[in-house]
């Protein structure tokens, strides 16, 4: 085994102790584990423990932790071969939306469809919308500091919700009912909604911060990343299900569904098409094709129930080293490295957590009201458990950093500081976010033996 892999599995080792003892930290202090692994990412990352050895003490980093994460940080002990773990992140992202998926059952989408639909939309469209006033009225009074293309994409990313947040609190309190029920496929639809709305809105951003405004770009390009997602995702839940006449042992299944998922997460990676086709933007999207087979699979398979079982064993440590490296993400150079900066960084953070927070909550609750006799406690509390950020918000932030390129101030670019606002945002939704999600779980009743309301069967 090469060195390179050995020191890659020595971090991940240590990543999942830390892991283990922030979420034990978390449970003494009544937190949820995500707001443990989080934090423990942004303490033990490249930009805090990392920047401590390599600058304040003026000696190499030894941990590897520049090299490890891809930190643009200089430093790194080439001595010490490290390899790039963030593909980790993409594979987590495909398990993520493939649970997520499983929300979309037919029988219970005939029951509570029309609710869903409506109340995915508004509080989906209700957080981008809020976020966009708000940040187009400090445009209009600071436009160096609040300039379209990080007001477009913010606003399109605002509409996201965290389904791994999400899933871990739902998972950690054994949380279930009618809330929980409409939670998840609401949860599932909005990240749908944050994909068409990044589509739209990121490609006029990327026009608007340096090349021109192209139709083609704009509109059919993010419509054939939906439609050709959803359709790679609709085959392969497909063949998952012809498969299952072949193999019948619950452990051939599950490698089947392995191996989709992994194939998933490799071919959104890349450029389907060469530099010079007019397609070559087009990209899949590993959320919503892995969504969709999902979807068709536990509708389509009589016995996925057995073999979703079997995933869930395995995927609590890969979502724990997801939310450790989105923590090791964050830059906190940013809050010292210039004044000037920070004062056009945090209005811009403040805005777009205050703004979306606040459109959410108004937006799910005006979308209880689609059906008239919508559960009380759906109403009430619905709203406080949509504002948890993470996997796909950061996925599409890192896509804006990839791509929105033209330099901002300090040295950072525009993409730059959309990265850093929605990892700092990122981390006060999951302290705030999933505290307030395990609350409202708990007072709707959906916890057994907590709460004051316990809702009907």
């Amino acid at each position: 085994m090469s060195s390179a892999i050995s020191f890659t599995l020595l971090y991940v080792m240590a990543f999942l102790g830390i892991g283990l003892l922030s979420s034990r930290l978390m449970k003494l202090i009544h937190f949820p584990n995500v707001t443990g692994y989080l934090v423990s990412g942004i303490l033990f990352g490249p930009f805090v423990l990392g920047a401590i050895v390599d600058h304040n003490l003026a000696i190499p980093d030894y941990l590897g932790l520049h090299v490890l994460f891809g930190s643009p940080l200089a430093g790194g002990n080439p001595a010490i071969p490290t390899l790039d773990i963030s593909w980790l992140s993409s594979v987590a992202l495909c398990f993520i939306a493939f649970t997520i998926g499983q929300s979309f059952d037919k029988k219970a989408l005939r029951k509570t469809g029309k609710r869903i639909l409506v109340t995915a939309f508004t509080e989906s469209f209700g957080g981008s919308l809020m976020v966009f006033l708000g940040l187009m009225i400090a445009h209009f009074i600071a436009p160096t500091s609040f300039p379209w293309p990080i007001v477009l994409t913010l606003s399109a990313i605002a509409s996201a919700t965290a389904p791994a947040a999400t899933v871990l609190v739902i998972r950690q309190y054994h949380a279930h009912g009618k809330v929980v029920d409409t939670l998840l496929p609401v949860v599932a639809l909005d990240d749908a909604v944050a994909l068409i709305l990044f589509a739209l809105l990121f490609s006029l951003a990327k026009a608007l911060s340096g090349g021109s405004v192209d139709l083609y770009s704009i509109l059919l390009v993010p419509l054939m990343d939906i439609v050709l997602s959803l359709a790679l995702g609709f085959g392969l839940g497909w063949l998952l299900v012809g498969m299952n006449h072949f193999f019948k042992s619950r452990n051939n299944r599950l490698i089947g569904v392995l191996a989709v998922l992994l194939g998933i997460a490799g071919i959104s990676s890349f450029h389907l098409f060469p530099a010079a086709s007019p397609l070559h933007e087009f990209q899949f999207s590993p959320l919503l094709a892995a969504m969709m087979v999902g979807a068709v699979y536990c509708n389509e398979e009589k016995q996925a129930a057995l073999v979703i079982e079997r995933i869930d064993y395995f995927t609590p440590p890969l979502f724990m080293l997801f939310f450790l490296i989105s923590g090791a993400q964050l830059d906190v150079s940013i809050y010292y490295r210039d004044p000037a900066l920070l004062g056009m960084f945090l209005p811009l953070a403040i805005v777009y957590f205050f703004m979306r927070s606040l459109g959410k909550w108004a937006g799910a609750y005006l979308g209880s009201f689609s059906e008239k006799d919508c559960d009380p406690m759906i109403r009430k509390y619905l709203g406080f458990m949509l504002l948890p950020q993470a996997g796909v918000a950061i996925g599409l932030a890192t896509t804006s950093g990839q791509q929105l390129t033209a330099p901002f101030a300090g040295g950072y670019t525009y993409g730059d500081i959309i990265v850093c606002a929605i990892l700092s945002t990122t981390i006060l939704y999951n302290i705030i976010g999933a505290f307030l999600t395990k609350e409202a779980l708990i007072r709707a009743g959906q916890v057994d033996g907590m709460g004051r309301h316990q809702s009907k069967p």
